[in-house]
């Protein structure tokens, strides 16, 4: 990302906690980031310059506004972030969220790439 540059970087995650990412770790093996862990990871290795060259970045997770408000704050210019704090977790919601994630993002690149 930082040797060719990265303006559109699209983020998705099977876990929905507002302050952790799942990740794809070493060998396959499942691992958490921590909010905390990233702003650090960034920040220490670009200190004194803009942290990342993204202009959008979509977070395609049910609960990432924590994550959002950090690329802000990080110099990402525009962030879009999907929250559901207000409701009530239940099985068949999740599938809807994620059914909604998935239907927006499919429609929100097909308006950006076409226009």
């Amino acid at each position: 990302m930082r040797k060719y540059g990265c303006k559109i970087l699209h983020l998705s995650s099977s876990v929905f906690e507002e302050n952790r990412l799942c990740i794809e770790g070493s060998n396959g093996v499942v691992e958490y980031l921590y909010k905390d862990q990233l702003k650090k990871i960034l920040t220490n290795e670009y200190q004194n310059k803009k942290v990342l060259d993204v202009e959008l970045l979509v977070l395609a997770i049910p609960e990432s506004t924590s994550f959002a408000k950090l690329f802000l704050e990080l110099g990402v210019k525009h962030v879009i972030a999907f929250s559901y704090e207000h409701y009530v977790i239940e099985s068949s919601f999740i599938s809807w969220v994620y059914d909604f994630i998935d239907k927006f993002c499919k429609a929100f690149y097909k308006n950006l790439f076409q226009n």
